[in-house]
């Protein structure tokens, strides 16, 4: 599945761009957006993300408010950093889990990819913290990369992983088929809200013709 990432979009616009898709992420930092909006986003749709990256000058506390409002008022899941203070992030996590909303945490490194020990024992801090998924994203540099991401797929179904940058495309296409539960692309073209971040309607059509193809060849 596709999860399209939403940005830079008010309340009303937002709802009709996530209307006809399967599955969203909300990027709440990326919106000019108020608590009785969040709301009225995520009502309005079963199966979005709540994420909010850390700005400059913004208290968790301000974060917290925001995925509470998402979380009581149906968010499928919220995303949390793995950075997140343990405290706040035990709050957050109970709230979702009450509420039947999944929890993920994520991790990013707009650098580097690290080795495959130190990947494996990243996942590991995500679901020790208890996360129902982890999310590794990594910036690609090399091939190589791209296999040790993938490779955490061999022993985890509910890990998400996501080359980041332009050699980092094969992830976005191969990790729903190695049974990632989902990978990320924009709303449209120009409005990616990470590095190498294609759009959901391209995407879709580059998943659809490699599918063909392996049914072909059978």
């Amino acid at each position: 599945m596709i999860c399209t990432s939403v940005a830079n979009l008010n309340a009303e616009t937002c709802i009709q761009a996530i209307s006809s898709l399967p599955m969203a992420e909300i990027r709440l930092d990326m919106m000019d957006i108020s608590l009785q909006e969040v709301a009225s986003v995520f009502l309005s749709h079963p199966n979005l993300i709540a994420t909010y990256r850390p700005r400059d000058g913004l208290a968790v506390k301000r974060r917290m408010e925001f995925f509470e409002q998402a979380i009581l008022s149906g968010a499928a899941y919220i995303d949390l950093q793995l950075q997140w203070p343990q405290g706040p992030m035990a709050q957050l996590m109970d709230l979702a889990h009450e509420h039947g909303c999944k929890v993920i945490v994520s991790y990013h490194d707009f650098d580097a990819t690290a080795g495959r020990d130190e990947l494996v024992q990243i996942r590991k801090r995500c679901f020790d913290t208890g996360a129902d998924l982890a999310k590794i994203a990594c910036m690609v540099n090399e091939p190589a990369d791209n296999a040790r991401l993938l490779g955490l797929l061999d022993t985890a179904s509910s890990t998400v992983v996501v080359g980041m940058g332009p050699k980092g495309l094969i992830t976005r296409l191969a990790a729903p088929m190695l049974g990632a539960p989902f990978t990320y692309a924009s709303l449209k073209e120009g409005s990616k809200t990470a590095p190498g971040q294609v759009d959901t309607l391209t995407l879709q059509l580059w998943i659809d013709a490699l599918e063909s193809k392996a049914e072909e060849r059978g």
